[in-house]
């Protein structure tokens, strides 16, 4: 009996540290946490921490297979206790939504959002892939067992897997700044019929692969970037530590790197900039100013609201891979200093209300389905910020696809006669 409790004691206070340090995570960043601070919080010693979690990177493994752990359990729960795929899309969504939203309000304890991932050593890296896998394996399957029996239309399983990634990244964040249990059941229902059914009207076989924008996009690409241009090495810092930022996160992009990186010495870079807080702040500043230079040159040549969107998709994909414009993933957004935030996500709003008039257009004339602009243009900067992370190498644009997680952001993953 004195063993058992001993061990429910223990399993008790495992817990309390791996929910602590998911918020801390979440917050700061693998970086800007301690083990030290760590432990202050939780009202013990930094040696009590190390009796649980050998080091640091044990711990944020451990917080990130813990997070998939709980979304491979609920998958499998929902697939047994649902009638159609369409259910298991709908449940899932809801899932995920509540669960974050309950999260934000402190009614469920933190899980850890998976972005840092890439600060894992090899061996931690690639058991939390396994438990990242057994939810990617379970998807995987249901999508070919739908798929053989007709139900779906055929689509990469890893492209329909990235786009609910996409959207369920993206809301973990998103989901703090609704209070509203209502919406968060709205918002979860409008996202789900997205990925069922897509926002296109009708479907187009070779939507992501015959796009009429290429000369267009090669020639807005050059005039953005040229506008950029203005003062050469500061925004070539720029390019490089945004770079780094969005792959090795801010916390871990010291000054001294991003000097190696982009070739300078740190006198150079205090020249331009007084720390790293004012080279973020300039960086969004120039990501703003450019994708306002992007609406407006789609609004001149898009002929309907669907084609906007599919223009500012080309666009992305171009700039992505063009290397002397590195736009800074939003939930950087947090790292600006406390007076720079609120400018910068009034910046990302102004973003959104443009894209929400390309989807009111194009419900009203005919090329796009009804629904909630705000949430379609939320799938819309959740797959594009995927897409910063996770850019995928490209040839040619005219002879190759572009990401076909954009394909299930058009035309969802059913049948259109299902």
């Amino acid at each position: 009996m004195a063993t058992a409790n001993i061990e429910k004691k223990q399993a008790l206070r495992r817990r309390q540290i791996m929910e602590r340090a998911a918020a801390a995570f979440n917050q700061f960043g693998y970086e800007g946490v301690s083990i030290a601070n760590l432990a202050s919080t939780l009202g013990m010693r930094s040696s009590n921490i190390y009796y649980y979690f050998d080091t640091k990177e044990v711990l944020l493994r451990d917080c990130y297979c813990d997070s998939l752990d709980t979304y491979a359990a609920q998958l499998a729960e929902i697939k047994q206790q649902s009638a159609s795929y369409q259910e298991i899309i709908r449940n899932f969504f809801s899932f995920h939504f509540r669960t974050w939203h309950e999260v934000h309000t402190s009614v469920k304890p933190p899980l850890a959002m998976i972005y840092e991932q890439h600060l894992l050593s090899p061996e931690a890296g690639l058991q939390v892939k396994t438990a990242f896998d057994s939810v990617q394996i379970q998807l995987g399957e249901y999508f070919q067992q739908c798929q053989n029996s007709g139900l779906l239309r055929e689509f990469p399983h890893q492209a329909a897997a990235d786009f609910l990634h996409a959207i369920f990244d993206w809301g973990t964040v998103w989901t703090n700044r609704i209070h509203s249990p209502e919406q968060i059941s709205k918002i979860s229902e409008i996202n789900s019929d997205v990925y069922l059914n897509g926002v296109a009207t009708h479907y187009e076989s070779q939507l992501l692969s015959e796009l009429r924008h290429l000369d267009i996009c090669e020639q807005i690409i050059q005039r953005a970037a040229s506008l950029e241009g203005q003062a050469p090495s500061k925004d070539a810092i720029s390019c490089a530590a945004t770079r780094l930022f969005n792959t090795q996160g801010y916390e871990a992009s010291s000054i001294d790197r991003i000097c190696t990186e982009v070739g300078l010495t740190k006198g150079a870079f205090y020249h331009h900039f007084k720390d790293k807080n004012a080279l973020l702040k300039y960086a969004f500043r120039q990501a703003f100013t450019f994708d306002r230079y992007l609406y407006q040159e789609v609004v001149q040549h898009a002929k309907n609201g669907l084609d906007a969107i599919k223009l500012l998709v080309q666009l992305d994909a171009m700039t992505i891979h063009n290397q002397h414009i590195q736009l800074p993933l939003f939930r950087l957004i947090n790292k600006l200093a406390p007076e720079d935030i609120s400018v910068a996500i009034q910046e990302v709003d102004d973003n959104r209300k443009r894209f929400m008039e390309f989807v009111a257009s194009g419900v009203q004339d005919g090329s796009m389905r009804g629904g909630s602009s705000s949430v379609i243009a939320h799938c819309y900067f959740a797959l594009k910020q995927r897409t910063l992370r996770f850019p995928n190498p490209i040839g040619s644009y005219a002879e190759s696809t572009l990401d076909e997680a954009w394909d299930i952001f058009f035309h969802g993953t059913l049948k259109r006669n299902a």
